[in-house]
């Protein structure tokens, strides 16, 4: 299965499957390496006593060369160290004779070149010295079988404790892994519970700023920005309901007041004339709408304010929701001084007092009466309707 194969798997246990195979590739070389470099300890360790061997046994020999005797034999198989060598001698046609009492070994013509060689002779392998001598050969042979055994000791034990390593590597491994994406686990839990009517959950703090706690950190900062855009969408649509609501109950009234009976040309130009203004207004209103949608919190509003005459403003207001007025019965007073000017937007004005008006005129009982009125106090104009109803909660101002 290759790295396609894995794409599907969970994270977890992609994430063990690479550590495990890291781990064996390092701990495969490790092994190799130490296999490697213990073979060639062992071999060196080897050739120096064979060596050292071949020294003695020159040196028993002399210069003259005297023939081996038993008694050399046992001299030189009496130190440990050689314990089990061959000891022989090769003339110069290459006819090998072994020391006294020391068995002969069926060697190739290659063991007769100065310096070390591996020769096999039946099943084992040995580690033959070739030593020239003023007419001959001195040989001295090590059987190779102890290293071999030490090294296939090492080989088997090495390959027995890697399974039982790996799996120990793997369990921690996944372990670590399962710990170090918790946070994620907890980041998709939260992102699930998440819908469009609650934005309120939060990841929190994971404990510490590596990557995951500041993944985590990015979410909720995410969080706090859905969840004011869900406020703003909202509240402009509550906005645009609520704004959209008083024209439309001001059309509807005239038009209803207009077709109770048959007018005059004049009361209907004065109709058309309020349902014109008040159509202008819903187009002020649209445009103002595509602002708030597009509207970004970040940026100041400014406002553009203009010179208005309280009074003429305020009967026109007044003039247009007459008719919802007259449905229930409901008397609108008109108290604003003639000589009171105001500061400010028309079209937010207009807004303002029509959605106020509008209110006033619904929760105030039949046969009640709404008062606009005004007074100037310092630089300041105030503006107040008053009426029969239950008014406004102190905590919705």
């Amino acid at each position: 299965m290759g790295v396609r194969g894995l794409s599907g798997w969970p994270l977890r246990w992609r994430l063990t499957g690479w550590y495990l195979l890291t781990l064996s590739l390092i701990l495969l070389l490790f092994a190799g390496f130490l296999f490697w470099r213990l073979q060639i300890s062992l071999r060196q360790q080897q050739d120096i006593a064979i060596q050292l061997a071949a020294t003695e046994a020159a040196a028993l020999l002399g210069p003259a060369g005297n023939e081996p005797t038993p008694e050399m034999t046992a001299q030189l198989l009496a130190n440990e160290q050689f314990a089990g060598y061959r000891f022989m001698l090769a003339d110069a046609t290459g006819r090998i004779t072994p020391f006294p009492t020391s068995a002969t070994l069926a060697l190739s013509p290659s063991a007769l070149a100065a310096g070390f060689t591996t020769q096999l002779a039946g099943d084992d392998e040995w580690r033959v010295l070739a030593q020239p001598l003023a007419d001959g050969w001195l040989l001295v042979a090590a059987d190779l079988d102890q290293i071999n055994d030490t090294l296939d000791r090492l080989l088997t034990l090495m390959l027995l404790a890697l399974p039982p390593l790996l799996l120990l590597a793997g369990g921690g491994g996944y372990f670590l892994a399962a710990r170090a994406l918790a946070p994620i686990d907890r980041i998709t839990a939260t992102a699930a519970t998440i819908s469009g009517t609650d934005l309120t959950r939060r990841i929190g703090s994971t404990g510490s700023m590596d990557e995951v706690g500041r993944l985590a950190q990015t979410f909720d900062r995410m969080l706090d920005r859905l969840q004011a855009a869900f406020v703003r969408e909202n509240r402009f649509i509550d906005d645009a309901a609520h704004e959209l609501r008083t024209p439309i109950a001001v059309i509807k009234g005239h038009l209803e007041i207009a077709l109770e009976k048959p007018r005059t040309s004049e009361e209907y130009v004065t109709t058309m004339s309020l349902l014109l203004r008040t159509a202008n207004q819903l187009m002020d209103l649209s445009n103002q709408l595509m602002y708030l949608r597009r509207f970004d919190p970040e940026r100041p509003v400014v406002l553009d304010g203009e010179r208005i005459a309280a009074p003429e403003f305020i009967g026109a207001i007044l003039e247009q929701v007459e008719p919802l007025a007259q449905q229930k019965g409901q008397r609108l007073v008109d108290k604003v001084p003639a000589d009171l000017h105001i500061q400010g937007s028309l079209d937010q004005l207009i807004r303002l007092f029509l959605i106020l008006l509008d209110n006033a005129i619904k929760y105030t009982p039949a046969g009640g009466t709404i008062t606009v009125s005004a007074r100037r106090q310092g630089s300041q104009i105030h503006l107040t309707v008053a009426d029969d109803g239950p008014g406004i909660a102190a905590e919705h101002l």
